[in-house]
């Protein structure tokens, strides 16, 4: 059976990037700083969809290259798991409304 990896980014984190870019500052250094402020509310998770949704129409190929070009917030994935389990996973998580 095959394993399911999906990237996800904390909504926040998109904001606070997309704020520093059109302000003209270090997209990564706000990054950086969202991702170290302590949060006690609940925090969405964005897919590739999502990003789109948010304005952000790149490929996935772009954003890969953009992330390891250190231009874009690096994103995590859930840990490797089958493909009917990662599908229960994804619907217990608190998705944007796109």
């Amino acid at each position: 059976m095959s394993t399911v990896a999906v990237n996800f980014w904390f909504e926040h984190v998109i904001d606070t990037f997309l704020e520093a870019v059109a302000a003209g500052r270090s997209g990564a250094e706000a990054c950086a700083a969202a991702e170290n402020v302590e949060c006690r509310e609940p925090r969405r998770l964005l897919t590739q969809k999502d990003l789109k949704a948010k304005g952000l129409r790149y490929s996935r190929q772009h954003v890969a290259k953009r992330v390891r070009g250190g231009t874009f917030p690096r994103p995590f994935q859930l840990p490797p798991m089958k493909r009917r389990a990662a599908a229960a996973a994804c619907d217990a998580i608190e998705f944007s409304e796109s």
